[in-house]
């Protein structure tokens, strides 16, 4: 399936993802059901998948809370796979496209609406939550929202990107793009904001005027796949001064405080302890193996007047070559970031679950 997706073969990806067993068609194979089934225009599709998917996502997340004190003790098979902050978002970003692509805007601004309270959700449960995944829909929601004429909330959706590239830029290396600041800017001053204009103004600089009967393309670029998880051997030493070695009853807390220090006896040399065991534990480790992308540039052909390419060309010298009609690319999200991120933060709490089963 992968390599007919990699090869743009997605009806083919599809009729290989229908050979899949049905007890084995859970959350992550309707993510890949319903993500092929976008790159093959079957948008309807796609959309009615990731609601099955979305729904199947909170019912987990929701049993998962419950379930969490015993999986810690237990083999991770109870703790069935509820996806990610960044995978939820995902959902919502590509439902939106499939309403755009279907001419249903009203529904892809619902869509909108539904990942903020989403992303709302996240901040009120996290104060720490680095907007992985949420920060590039923000900005999406922002262009839709004032694409409809709604500047209201296409200015708390700016907000809302603002607040999350400026995190982004801390754990992922992904800075605010320029537009986003012009945009405050110019709603700020639409809506009467003045004062908020003016210090968005002195942040950003002033937006670029636009000639009257000039429109705006925005290309959405994706590239690459995140990394798969692979599996890693850990060794760790037990001496036999150890506690538990020779107890048949033990109290959880201390078997968790113990665990805590097997943990950290990792890559140590010790000269005068004697050996009762090594403790084998295999755990998945996640790795990139992509090259970073700097960006792209797209040349446009253009076939109207000359006289507008001439004073877009004036107006925008720092994005577009007149003649050549080209445009610089700006990094908006940073997928596998997020993965690595996400997966870096967990890493910890795997192994020392792994360590007390083992």
């Amino acid at each position: 399936m992968r390599l007919a997706f990699e090869g743009g073969r997605f009806e083919e990806a599809l009729m290989q993802l229908d050979k899949v067993d049905a007890e084995k068609r859970k959350l992550p194979y309707l993510f890949e059901r319903a993500l092929t089934a976008h790159y093959a225009n079957h948008f309807e599709e796609s959309n009615q998948i990731f609601e099955q998917a979305e729904i199947l996502a909170e019912d987990l997340y929701t049993k998962s809370i419950s379930r969490e004190a015993l999986s810690l003790l237990t083999s991770d098979n109870i703790r069935p796979y509820s996806g990610t902050r960044y995978e939820r978002f995902l959902v919502h970003y590509y439902r939106v496209l499939n309403y755009v692509y279907l001419n249903l805007l009203d529904d892809a601004l619902v869509e909108c609406r539904r990942a903020r309270r989403l992303l709302q959700h996240y901040v009120d449960e996290d104060p720490t939550y680095n907007f992985a995944g949420s920060a590039f829909l923000a900005y999406l929601s922002g262009i839709l929202y004032e694409w409809t004429g709604d500047w209201n909330d296409a200015y708390i959706s700016y907000r809302w990107a603002e607040a999350g590239y400026q995190r982004y830029e801390k754990h992922l290396g992904i800075s605010l793009p320029t537009d986003i600041g012009y945009a405050l800017v110019r709603l700020a001053r639409w809506l009467g904001f003045n004062q908020e204009a003016e210090r968005y103004a002195q942040l950003y600089g002033e937006p670029p005027q636009y000639p009257s009967g000039s429109g705006e393309l925005i290309l959405i670029h994706e590239s690459g796949f995140v990394p798969s998880k692979t599996e890693e051997e850990l060794f760790f030493p037990i001496f036999k001064t150890d506690p538990f070695i020779h107890q048949e009853e033990e109290n959880e807390e201390e078997v968790w405080d113990f665990a805590d220090t097997v943990v950290h006896r990792q890559n140590f040399e010790y000269d005068d302890a004697e050996l009762e065991y090594l403790m084998r534990v295999a755990i998945p480790v996640c790795t990139s193996n992509r090259p970073r992308l700097m960006g792209f540039e797209m040349e446009v052909k253009f076939s109207g007047e000359t006289d507008l390419q001439s004073k877009l060309g004036e107006n925008l010298s720092r994005r577009l070559e007149v003649g050549n009609f080209q445009a610089l690319s700006v990094s908006v999200e940073d997928v596998e970031g997020a993965v690595l991120s996400t997966f870096d933060s967990e890493q910890r709490v795997i192994l020392l679950r792994t360590v007390v089963r083992a």
